[in-house]
């Protein structure tokens, strides 16, 4: 096990101890666990890949969602502000223009196999499988995009067509289009802020 909850925090192990180090926020963040019943055996079998063990290490362990209506807090969160939502922040080109997008992360993460996870594949192949945005693949496998997380319909993916560790892209159903966000999912968890 490469992550481990303690007390809503995170604790890395392994080849995944440089991450503190990178980001020294995300020892005070505050995390829950991600108690949501998920096997990702079949989706690895099905497309021929294999999930990075960080990827599912962390998520089960700093992923989960906490939400209590007389306290209104949730988890993942900054330390000092429970209703505060941890974010990531990166840059798209979109039409040659550089934007920034920050996609908050108020219902925290999701493992593949999750009913989360097939919520948002759903809505992945009914957008996808017709051949309506073939442009926007750009010659990706749809099917090889593995939804993550959720900001309001717009998505995070593992995009498993490249040969080496999955990208993480984003995926926006305003206009749709995708976009590659980060080069890996540690990459993520390095930029991740609040």
């Amino acid at each position: 096990m490469l992550v481990r909850n303690n007390s809503y925090k995170a604790l890395f192990y392994g080849n995944a101890q440089s991450i503190p180090k990178q980001n020294p926020k995300i020892s005070s963040m505050w995390f829950a666990k991600n108690d949501e019943p998920f096997d990702h055996a079949p989706i690895e079998t099905e497309l021929n890949i294999k999930f990075p063990e960080l990827f599912l290490s962390f998520i089960k362990e700093c992923g989960g969602f906490y939400f209590d209506h007389s306290c209104n807090y949730s988890y993942p969160c900054a330390p000092d502000d429970m209703s505060k939502s941890l974010s990531i922040g990166f840059d798209i080109v979109d039409n040659k223009h550089t934007k920034n997008i920050k996609f908050t992360l108020f219902d925290g993460f999701y493992l593949p196999g999750s009913a989360s996870y097939y919520n948002d594949k759903e809505t992945l192949d009914e957008c996808f499988s017709s051949g309506e945005y073939d442009k926007e693949l750009d010659g990706r496998d749809w099917r090889k995009l593995i939804p993550f997380a959720n900001d309001n319909g717009d998505l995070l993916c593992l995009d498993f067509n490249v040969k080496d560790e999955p990208e993480v892209v984003y995926i926006t159903y305003d206009g749709v289009d995708i976009f590659p966000a980060l080069t890996s999912f540690e990459r993520l968890l390095i930029e991740l802020d609040y």
